[in-house]
């Protein structure tokens, strides 16, 4: 075995090509199938840490309206309550209210941005979560109880002996209860702190709050059970759909099955990007077929080379075996040497790439079972590739031909190059030009207008209570400011959450339908610049705090032809009256998202942020002097600000880590594709020496000899092209479908992915072709 290696070594040293283009692309197609393996480790392992992960089901509704359906996550407060005690077989159970980040104090000392949930005291049991202080049993018993994590709690006090101590979370008094481990990040809730649910009043919450988690009994029959709790939702959901006129049914999730498959159309945390790891997995294995590819066509090239020393010692009686040892053995340390480089690539490269994926991944996932399962079936591939290819093709060539140091089967030979080439550059293209289209469409989506003006809009929020209490004299003050056209207030943040409301014309017999809710201060739709089709905004009166505008798609869905003035019936008791109509903007979601209908209202004077326009830009010395304004208020606030475009830009982020990973895949393939374009047009010339110099002896020009080496690979380049563009169009046509806007998939992005492609083909071949139809005939012939 060691002199086979050393052989291989020999051998190696003797093909340059194979070890400068053929080896290093193995070694970043193997480092590319790596970091594919990290991340769908990643992905498939959220909540497989949860114990009880097998157990444990999610109550959802889909809910039914106006034939348009969606998958809701959340529940009435009373779903848990009946389930538990009409569903045999049912262990325990939790509700869960998302809360939000929360500023906690401990003596004089603040700690701000600390995550908050609400939960039963069964939450202990669902998660079977380690408990390090308190008793699980009680600690989410009564009001005003929380539990800390164990690094909420050493941040807080230093130490995870602190059950009993008094801390204020948003200002309202509270003790700690116990101290439990960390969730892992690969869960799909987190949370710093959870409070007890009776601290919330769940009761007082008449709608779809709560995501719903029921633990069955070991011995319990899951699909049973599932039916069970689906009858008792079913039941509990009829006053609330008699009530909006929504159609719902239930259905339940493994726990374990939530951040992969769950259909929810919402949730907790963000899913599982399926586009995201569709993407991961195609450009790495799009990377290792490249690269395989041209380390098969360079190594078989390599081996005619040993065309006539393998016809001798067949002719001298070596076996196939023999063959086999002498091919596999340089496969085998040609697939460790990629493989340890590849290693290495991985680990400068790991960091970038769980930036690139906005994923809190490790180094050390890649030492998992499963990933190395995988990572080690995929060497064994490569190598079996690699050696059984060369070992089929040159063992099968005529011996009296093989002697003489010629190849008898061109056509398979050129078979076999044709594929690799419409294979490499079909994908290359397919790559450009998705990556196009993908640019082409995020840039429409953000140049797309917002339906209002969010540039110079500063959104500042995590208010202390003393400053909302002073809220008026705060805005007095910011307004003094040279730089500061106007302030405005708000319970709702611009873009990010709504509240769910029913709505119909007061006094009407009709059925009330679903909303979405922006509850504002005066001054709001006035300095978002929003845009009155009838009506007026808001004014500071206590007619207008009944009052309310809608959007034109609320408008559109209560059967159109509303009128200001009209009166509507919103659960309040009272009517109110609409005073103005404004046209659709984007309140939620982002610009490629159909906008839902809005009714904006006043009747709640909660403020939860403050909105600052500037005159002009925003500059970082302005911020300065807003942060010294708010802290002169309140010393203990933490100034907390980010411009609303600044915020908006950030929903097309995941859009743009698939458009990062084609990217590099982009680059990856071009490069890749074009190293072996050259070592293989370099290997055709020099197949072709003597043709060429028959050529130059019987008069051809340069530019003759040029076009002629060049014509059949660059035709081929062509019918890749046309195989691209197929893919192109049906891809990127599902690709844009998601998109309620979207651009046209013209022919310029068919046409401009094929010429990128199509000159770095020609810059990667011209150069070597000319300098061979450049040669002295009598060179070449005496070469041949």
């Amino acid at each position: 075995m060691n002199r086979s290696i050393l052989f291989a070594l020999r051998n190696l040293k003797k093909s340059p090509l194979l070890a400068a283009v053929g080896i290093p692309g193995l070694v970043v197609g193997l480092a590319a199938v790596m970091l594919l393996v990290a991340y769908v480790t990643y992905e498939f392992s959220y909540d497989q840490h949860f114990d009880t992960k097998d157990r444990v089901l999610r109550v959802k509704n889909r809910l039914i309206e106006n034939e348009q359906t969606s998958i809701s996550p959340i529940c009435h407060q009373k779903t848990l309550p009946e389930v538990l005690a009409n569903v045999p077989g049912v262990e325990a159970g939790t509700r869960i209210y998302r809360g939000w980040e929360v500023d906690i104090m401990s003596g004089e000392r603040k700690f701000a941005g600390m995550e908050l949930i609400f939960a039963d005291p069964g939450f202990f049991d669902v998660f079977a979560q380690p408990m390090i202080a308190g008793n699980p049993a009680e600690a989410l018993h009564g009001s005003s109880k929380v539990v800390l994590t164990r690094n909420a709690a050493m941040k807080i006090f230093g130490t995870v002996d602190c059950v009993g101590e008094p801390i204020t979370v948003n200002y309202q008094k509270a003790t700690v209860s116990g101290v439990v481990e960390d969730l892992p990040q690969t869960s799909h809730f987190g949370y710093d702190l959870v409070a007890s649910m009776e601290t919330i009043r769940p009761e007082r919450f008449p709608g779809l709050e709560f995501f719903t988690y029921v633990l069955l009994q070991e011995q319990a029959n899951q699909a049973v059970a599932a039916q069970q709790i689906a009858r008792v939702n079913d039941r509990v959901m009829e006053p609330w759909c008699a009530g909006t006129g929504i159609a719902a049914e239930t259905e339940t999730e493994l726990l374990a099955n939530i951040h992969m498959h769950s259909n929810t159309t919402w949730d907790i945390s963000p899913k599982a990007d399926m586009t995201a790891i569709i993407t991961v997995v195609a450009v790495g294995l799009f990377t290792l077929l490249i690269a395989l590819v041209n380390y098969l066509n360079l190594y078989v090239l390599h081996g005619e080379r040993r065309i006539g020393e393998i016809a001798t010692r067949r002719s001298f009686g070596a076996t196939q075996g023999w063959l086999a040892r002498l091919f596999y053995s340089d496969a085998i340390l040609i697939g460790l040497i990629a493989f340890i480089g590849s290693m290495a690539l991985v680990y400068l490269g790991f960091p970038w790439f769980a930036h690139l994926m906005g994923a809190q991944m490790q180094w050390s996932s890649l030492f998992s079972i499963r990933a190395i399962i995988v990572i080690v079936l995929i060497v064994l591939l490569v190598i079996s590739v690699s050696g059984a290819y060369p070992l089929f093709y040159l063992s099968k060539l005529d011996l009296i031909h093989a002697l003489k140091g010629k190849t008898a089967d061109v056509k398979r030979k050129n078979r076999m190059s044709v594929i690799s080439l419409l294979m490499q550059f079909a994908i290359t293209i397919f790559l450009v030009g998705s990556l196009l289209v993908m640019h082409s469409q995020i840039s429409f989506l953000k140049d797309r207008p917002l339906g209002f003006d969010a540039k110079p809009v500063l959104r500042i929020n995590s208010l202390t209570p003393a400053m909302k209490e002073r809220m008026e004299s705060i805005r007095m003050e910011i307004e003094k400011l040279p730089f500061v056209d106007e302030t405005a207030t708000s319970f709702h943040g611009m873009g990010f959450g709504c509240s769910g409301q029913i709505i119909k014309k007061y006094g009407s017999s009709a059925k009330e339908q679903s909303i979405n809710e922006y509850r504002v201060q005066p001054g709001f739709a006035s300095l978002m610049n929003l845009k009155l089709t009838d009506g007026r905004y808001f004014t500071d009166t206590t007619r207008d705090r009944m009052s309310v505008i809608l959007n034109q798609t609320a408008v559109d869905k209560l059967g159109g032809g509303i009128t200001v003035g009209e009166q509507f019936d919103m659960g309040h008791g009272a009517p109110m009256e609409l005073i103005g109509i404004v046209d659709d903007f984007y309140y939620n979601g982002h610009t490629g998202e159909p906008i839902g209908p809005l009714a904006i209202t006043l009747y709640d004077p909660t403020v939860r942020n403050l909105y600052v326009r500037n005159k002009n830009r925003w500059t970082q010395h302005q911020r300065e002097q807003m942060a010294d304004v708010l802290q002169g208020f309140d010393d203990t606030y933490t100034f907390n600000a980010a411009g609303l475009q600044e915020l908006y830009n950030q929903k097309y982020s995941h859009l743009e880590r698939t458009m990062g990973l084609v990217s590099a895949g982009t680059v990856l393939a071009i490069v890749l594709s074009l190293s072996g374009l050259v070592a293989l047009s370099l290997m055709n010339v020099n197949r072709r020496t003597k043709e060429i110099g028959v050529r130059k002896v019987l008069g051809s020009e340069v530019h003759q000899v040029v076009i002629t080496l060049m014509k059949d690979t660059l035709k081929w380049i062509v019918l890749s092209a046309l195989i691209a563009f197929v893919a192109i169009y049906y891809f990127m046509h599902e690709w844009l479908s998601a998109f309620v806007n979207k651009i046209t998939l013209s022919p310029q992005f068919f046409l401009l992915s094929a010429l990128v492609v199509f000159v770095f083909a020609w810059l990667a071949i011209t150069w070597q072709t000319w300098r061979a139809a450049s040669r002295n005939p009598v060179e070449a012939l005496r070469y041949e």
